[in-house]
């Protein structure tokens, strides 16, 4: 309970933590949808204070009728929302898709989690049906531990920064090829135990169309830190602050018209 807000997490039916919606758009309106971790989805804050949720909010009274969807899944990395989008956000018809993914990506590997991303193997559908039981058999993980390929030399993190660039142009790709726009977020942290200082990760600024919640940070200086409760989750207010950058990125684009 005390991860999301004031009361328990809530998903739909698409195991979205969203209101209930359908994967098909109502008519006349417009979608976006919001890819990223557990920040975006909204750690330590009510649903209604997501930045998605502020965000709809924002478009909706400056006319029209929008519809921002929080699909954001806490641990996900730019290659797990590239393969999302692909196999399950193309349902939702989105008109804008929202990537602010990449912190997740800079998680070193470890002896439990030894792979990128990118060389996880699906498990098969009788091992998933019969999961609960078999991971707590040494036999079992031993035999997935034998037929994991192995980690290219100097792999050191969950997604490398040429293959972040990768997946962000993938799913500019596929925007291009179903006519939906992709505005990328720059990825940063906060020093929120220090002097507040903002840290960049990847340089998706200079890859347009981008929204540089970085510089934004930065600009704020050390004050930045009273809007995070930890170097990653934004509180109530600093979700309210991306949400106005955002919307502000959307008017600026033309996106919004």
């Amino acid at each position: 309970r005390q991860y999301w807000g004031t009361g328990p997490l809530v998903l739909n039916e698409l195991g979205l933590r969203h209101r209930p919606t359908s994967t098909e758009k109502p008519p006349g309106t417009r979608r976006i949808v919001v890819l990223g971790g557990s920040h975006p989805m909204g750690m330590y804050v009510d649903a209604r204070e997501a930045y998605s949720a502020v965000l709809e909010r924002l478009l909706n009274a400056d006319g029209g009728t929008w519809e921002v969807v929080n699909a954001a899944v806490p641990g996900f990395t730019s290659f797990q929302g590239k393969e999302w989008l692909a196999h399950y956000g193309l349902e939702l018809q989105p008109d804008i898709v929202i990537a602010d993914l990449g912190v997740n990506d800079t998680l070193p590997l470890t002896p439990d989690f030894p792979l990128p991303d990118s060389l996880v193997r699906r498990p098969p559908a009788w091992a998933v049906k019969t999961s609960d039981w078999l991971r707590h058999s040494a036999v079992y993980r031993l035999i997935l531990r034998l037929r994991e390929p192995e980690a290219p030399p100097g792999a050191s993190q969950r997604v490398s920064a040429e293959e972040h660039a990768a997946n962000l142009d993938a799913m500019r790709a596929l925007g291009r090829a179903h006519s939906f726009k992709v505005l990328a977020v720059a990825q940063f942290t906060i020093d929120v135990h220090g002097p507040g200082s903002t840290h960049c990760l990847f340089p998706e600024v200079g890859q347009e169309p981008s929204v540089d919640l970085c510089a934004y940070w930065r600009g704020i200086g050390p004050a930045a830190r009273k809007s995070f409760v930890d170097p990653v989750h934004a509180d109530a207010r600093g979700h309210a602050a991306i949400a106005g950058v955002i919307y502000a990125r959307l008017r600026e684009l033309g996106w919004t018209k």
